[in-house]
């Protein structure tokens, strides 16, 4: 199967579920929803660095709609010169789920106080799987009161 498609067929999955987060520091407990919609996976999938393919300059929800019904394939995307790009990223998406559930260490994120990221984010998830170190960035959606995933990626020797 289309690995772009597999990806998109995981996240679809995941439209609807709420996880809760109970986090705990110093005696203070913070709680959080986080829930998923089809825009998100634009950008945690990476097509946002495809900027030479005109198709995905478009709603995101479409472009989502697009990839499961196979108008956007893996095939069309790799024609991008900025493919090599994300070809991994894809791979590694069909981990997220298992990431997500992996209930490893969350960290309060502070982008401008992060050497190693310019993500703008609230909280950090951090998971260890297979010996590679994942980071998972959460955010708060503007609409209403959950947050969301708002990036994703391993963290490779290169990043």
């Amino acid at each position: 199967m289309d690995k772009l498609k597999e990806a998109a067929l995981l996240f679809q999955n995941l439209l609807g579920i709420k996880y809760k987060v109970i986090l705990g520091k110093k005696c203070k407990l913070t709680e959080f929803y986080i829930d998923f919609k089809k825009e998100d996976f634009f950008h945690l999938i990476g097509l946002q660095y495809l900027k030479d393919l005109p198709q995905l300059k478009r709603d995101r929800s479409l472009i989502f709609d697009k990839i499961l019904s196979d108008g956007i394939t893996e095939a069309s995307i790799s024609k991008s010169c900025f493919y090599a790009d994300i070809e991994k990223r894809i791979s590694d998406f069909l981990l997220f789920e298992k990431l997500l559930d992996s209930n490893e260490t969350i960290f309060k994120y502070s982008y401008n106080r992060s050497s190693f990221s310019d993500i703008r984010a609230e909280y950090l998830l951090k998971t260890v799987y297979n010996l590679r170190t994942n980071y998972i960035f959460i955010d708060k959606r503007t609409d209403i009161n959950y947050k969301f995933c708002r990036s994703f990626f391993f963290n490779d020797k290169n990043n």
